[in-house]
């Protein structure tokens, strides 16, 4: 089964599907979306580091760590507004 990350999704999914073997497969195609969108938002879309940034900050989503991102996000957010 392939979905994107709305919790609620996979939790209807393990419901409906209860006492049923699957994988389920996460569609990350909105998550690099939404990465690009925020990094050429801050450095401009031809921004030199901004392919190694979106490939750092996906990589530590998948690695779990998507709160570090969104605080890091929220932070540099934080220090744009104040600049």
């Amino acid at each position: 089964v392939v979905m994107d990350g709305a919790l609620h999704l996979w939790s209807l999914l393990a419901l409906v599907l209860k006492g049923v073997k699957y994988t389920g497969i996460l569609d990350i195609i909105h998550v690099v979306e939404y990465l690009w969108k925020a990094v050429n938002a801050l450095n401009g879309e031809k921004g030199s580091a901004n392919k190694q940034w979106v490939y750092d900050h996906l990589l530590s989503i998948l690695k779990g760590r998507t709160g570090w991102v969104i605080a890091e996000l929220k932070s540099t957010l934080n220090r744009t507004k104040r600049a």
